[in-house]
């Protein structure tokens, strides 16, 4: 289980990348549990994932977009099923009081 941290991912990406910059550029900084390399490893992880997120993101946008065309087309044809079943049974009908 992931504990979430209260902080936003743009404030989370901004302070990893320049506490990245500034190690990089003074490698005698050290911790005792992780390398730089480790801190890069988990920065570009991060970053990939939030690429991968964003082209997810993209694909459901799309069929976001295709579903509320085919549920606009399906409404429209509801519609006129139902108004053509009161014409044809009449609005008294047990077949158009089932559609109602």
């Amino acid at each position: 289980m992931v504990k979430k941290t209260g902080l936003a991912l743009g404030e989370v990406q901004a302070l990893a990348t320049r506490i990245l910059k500034a190690w990089k550029a003074s490698r005698e900084f050290r911790m005792k549990d992780a390398t730089y390399q480790d801190f890069e490893a988990a920065h570009d992880g991060f970053e990939r994932v939030l690429k991968d997120i964003a082209a997810k993101n993209r694909e459901l946008d799309e069929l976001r977009k295709a579903r509320e065309r085919a549920v606009a087309k399906l409404w429209a044809l509801c519609t006129r099923a139902r108004s053509g079943m009161r014409g044809y049974f009449g609005p008294k009908s047990s077949q158009y009081q089932q559609v109602i």
